[in-house]
């Protein structure tokens, strides 16, 4: 079988009735030229024999089969036997917009590394919409890394999906997803992925993609309420900020993920204090301690000046407005 141009990898853990629809629009690409590779994680439901089904119709599509071991390991178990020289990522419960692949692949060439396209976003189905239109545009990966650190730019989000690869990069590199994240986990393979580039990033303003954002995702269970994987948000900006500083990477990339790692430490938090857990000592340790050691001296004391005392002061100031506005106006003598 010739090598395909395009490795799609599709982690595949009991998503019942959103799996076939996922792999239709695959297999419905108007680019044909691609492998579709899906790896049952373990499922207890039919979604295996649903990889199967398709591997069966379709030689572009390949089954893996493993015991449950995460969205991380079902990636990497892909990535070890992928052939394209591009690979993009899909989600089971997601939908690829019929010329998502050849929209991507169109972006690429000699001096391109990564393509980051953008796409529809559902929340329960019902479509958001979208507030700003991006002009497709070259970003050298510096530039890249910072606007995916701003955040809310939809051409530059921080998602696998919205994304294609050089897969020679992986390869040299050796990158790997880390297993060890639940969450945030893209944002460091990214990351890693970024700082290692040689080549420029192409960002596309059409869209290429059907994101659906559902009320049982592991985003929603572990930003919602604490649970041991609710750490990971905190553990993950905490590497990319490592892997950043040995990249010397833009002093404004740097502050920019320092102010994510001070929202990610104020997250986890404010989901502590909600569980009303008193077990969690361990925990609330490590996040102090890891946030000073990621922040000056003096912008800790900045952190703690506005975590303490910013909303007295910002009472203050609105107690004074107050009061100049009532007994400042002008008296009237009729």
């Amino acid at each position: 079988m010739s090598q395909p141009a395009l490795s799609v990898i599709v982690p595949v853990y009991n998503v019942g009735k959103y799996l076939r629809p996922c792999l239709d629009s695959i297999m419905a690409q108007t680019f044909s030229n691609f492998e579709a590779i899906l790896v049952d994680d373990g499922s207890t439901d039919n979604s295996g024999a649903v990889c199967d089904e398709y591997a069966a119709r379709d030689n572009r599509f390949v089954a893996l089969h493993q015991q449950n071991g995460g969205v991380s390991s079902a990636r990497n178990a892909a990535l070890g036997i992928s052939r394209g020289e591009w690979v993009g990522f899909v989600d089971a419960d997601d939908l690829v917009l019929p010329n998502g692949f050849e929209t991507l692949m169109a972006s690429t060439n000699e001096s391109i590394d990564l393509v980051s396209a953008s796409y529809e976003r559902y929340e329960n189905e019902s479509v958001i919409p979208e507030k700003s239109k991006f002009e497709d545009k070259i970003l050298p990966k510096e530039d890249f890394m910072t606007e995916i650190c701003k955040l809310r730019t939809r051409c530059c989000e921080r998602y696998l999906f919205t994304k294609i690869f050089r897969k020679s990069i992986i390869d040299e590199y050796a990158l790997r997803f880390n297993e060890k994240l639940a969450y945030r986990e893209d944002v460091h393979f990214i990351f890693q992925f970024l700082t290692h580039c040689k080549r420029d990033v192409s960002c596309v303003g059409e869209h290429v993609y059907a994101y659906f954002r559902r009320s049982t995702g592991a985003a929603i269970t572990h930003t919602s309420s604490f649970t041991p994987k609710s750490m990971d948000m905190f553990y993950s900006m905490e590497m990319v900020m490592q892997m950043a500083k040995e990249a010397n990477v833009s002093k404004t990339t740097v502050q920019l993920l320092k102010r994510e790692l001070i929202y990610a430490f104020n997250h986890i938090q404010l989901l502590i204090k909600r569980s009303g857990r008193k077990d969690l000592k361990a925990e609330k340790s490590y996040l102090w301690k890891h946030l000073a050691a990621n922040l000056s001296k003096k912008e800790f004391v900045v952190f703690l000046v506005k975590k303490y005392l910013g909303p007295f002061y910002v009472k203050m100031r609105s107690l004074v407005s107050k009061k100049m506005n009532h007994g400042g106006q002008r008296p009237s003598h009729g």
